[in-house]
């Protein structure tokens, strides 16, 4: 599946999808099936697809698709590259420029990890509106031992390990790499088991950006598989979705 196509309305369930789904599910359909509401881009969201582009593709390349300006032009923006202020441009080169640093990432680099490869696979319990399961890990590799690897870069306001752990619950981070790891079971099915680790660079303002390295739990990961599979179910279950209509019965005991 080419790039352009991973990013369109289509049907294929993504974890970025499955996270609109539990948020509400109208929203989920007036984004993702009908198309009536596009995708908000916050910064944080513009800073983590830029460092994205630089750590995983090249510098080059993030430097054909971002320039600095002093003023962003809003009411008619280029089509060919995006502007960026020149504070957060500035903070995307320190933050790459960390990270390109850390012996794990030349280790990355070194051992030739698979880069930003779209994986697709279709499937026939996803309902009307899907029919296949799609997502881009940042790295992965099958080992000589046929152990998956999967290491996926995040920036974060923090990389204090107890404030990260509810990090990756709120951002749905332990059912992305249950995603990753199912399809690239499938792709490679000769692989024992997984690892998934994440390298974070925390976005602070003292521009020190330090750098963490975590395990994920696999014991969350094996969780969240079993809870994709209710999920599918669900969203398998339903023909038509409407705003939300609270009823009586429908309090929560806190």
């Amino acid at each position: 599946m080419a790039n352009e196509e991973y990013y369109k309305k289509n049907k294929n369930l993504t974890n970025s999808k499955l996270s609109d789904f539990l948020k509400d599910p109208y929203y989920f359909y007036q984004r993702h099936i009908t198309g009536e509401l596009r995708s908000p881009y916050s910064d944080a969201f513009l800073v983590g697809k830029a460092v994205d582009i630089w750590l995983t593709e090249s510098e080059a390349k993030f430097r054909e698709q971002y320039v600095a300006v002093t003023r962003r032009n809003l009411k008619n923006p280029p089509t060919d590259y995006t502007e960026l202020p020149m504070s957060q441009f500035d903070l995307i080169v320190k933050i790459c420029k960390k990270v390109e640093q850390q012996q794990v990432y030349k280790d990355i680099i070194k051992l030739g990890y698979i880069s930003q490869e779209i994986l697709k696979v279709e499937r026939d319990n996803l309902g009307i509106y899907f029919d296949a399961l799609a997502g881009i890990p940042d790295w992965y590799r099958i080992n000589d031992d046929n152990i998956g690897i999967i290491v996926d870069l995040k920036t974060s306001a923090t990389i204090n390990p107890r404030q990260y752990i509810y990090h990756c619950e709120d951002y749905g981070y332990y059912r992305q790499q249950a995603m990753y790891q199912m399809l690239l079971a499938i792709k490679y099915p000769n692989v024992k088991s997984f690892v998934s680790r994440h390298l974070v660079v925390e976005k602070d303002t003292t521009g020190i950006h330090r750098v963490a390295f975590f395990a994920i739990d696999q014991k969350k990961i094996d969780v969240e598989k079993l809870e994709l599979e209710s999920l599918f179910e669900k969203i398998k279950s339903i023909k038509e979705y409407k705003p939300q209509n609270l009823q009586w019965e429908d309090a929560i005991e806190i």
